[in-house]
């Protein structure tokens, strides 16, 4: 019997770690004078070229996104950046030379000139974080369903394990409310990080709560729910679920699985 169960959880481990579902986030502090400028040259230019990533597969999403309330020492903004497999991070940078020349060769020339003059401003990167989407719950509904997404930053113990967790316990939680529409939530997900790792960092995994409205995030509930209980077995690594930190981000600008431009900005 403990032969069984063995060879089910080395299954088990194996095909979460087997999964490819690769996304980076780039963070931002970018001051609100600024602010338009930014949201003009991803309208006008980035997003042009993440559009011809996306059409040829070899980029799996791309939005931007503003952090709604916090700190005001926290970055404001994030990109969001679906690689989806090894295959296209590996390719990146080759991809996205082809893709600007591209679409560079499709614009105006006089209108490619004022592009570029308004492209030279300071990027006000503050960090990038490389991620594996490893579990989730309507992932298939795509960023038409939500407006909102609360990232709930963790320091697991171990963040593949704690990840592995979440898979077990609150993924099927998540689609069997969703589904229901027994919640206001319309999405959920896991991931942990892959780069920057260490002790020096504040956090290296975290969940996703998307919604439509801003009220839904702190009423979500249409009925009296049970959470997940921990099994004894599992509590040491998974702890008591809480998180570093909470943060609140509206979505503004994203591409379509088609590459096409939305907008609520």
């Amino acid at each position: 019997m403990k032969k069984i169960i063995l060879t089910l959880t080395l299954l088990i481990t194996f095909q979460l770690s087997a999964q490819e579902d690769i996304f980076s986030y780039n963070y931002r502090s970018v001051p609100a004078e600024e602010l338009e400028s930014f949201f003009e040259n991803e309208v006008v230019y980035w997003t042009g070229i993440h559009s011809i990533l996306i059409k040829k597969g070899q980029s799996t999403g791309w939005a931007m996104l503003q952090r709604v309330g916090g700190k005001s020492s926290d970055p404001n903004i994030y990109f969001y950046m679906g690689h989806g497999s090894y295959e296209n991070l590996d390719n990146l940078n080759k991809n996205w030379q082809a893709a600007e020349a591209e679409y560079r060769k499709s614009m105006d020339s006089e209108k490619l000139a004022l592009i570029d003059k308004q492209l030279n401003i300071h990027k006000r990167i503050v960090g990038e974080v490389l991620l594996n989407r490893v579990t989730s719950a309507n992932l298939d509904g795509g960023m038409n369903d939500w407006n909102y997404l609360v990232h709930n930053y963790a320091k697991a113990k171990n963040a593949w394990s704690w990840v592995q967790l979440q898979d077990k316990y609150f993924k099927p939680f998540f689609e069997k409310h969703i589904k229901a529409k027994n919640t206001k939530q319309k999405y959920w997900n896991a991931a942990y990080v892959l780069n920057p790792t260490g002790d020096s960092y504040n956090w290296n995994a975290y969940t996703a709560d998307g919604y439509k409205k801003l009220s839904d995030i702190f009423n979500p509930w249409n009925i009296e729910i049970t959470w997940p209980e921990i099994s004894e077995d599992d509590i040491d690594i998974f702890g008591d679920n809480g998180f570093y930190k909470t943060v609140i981000w509206e979505k503004l600008l994203w591409l379509d699985t088609n590459g096409n431009l939305k907008s609520r900005y």
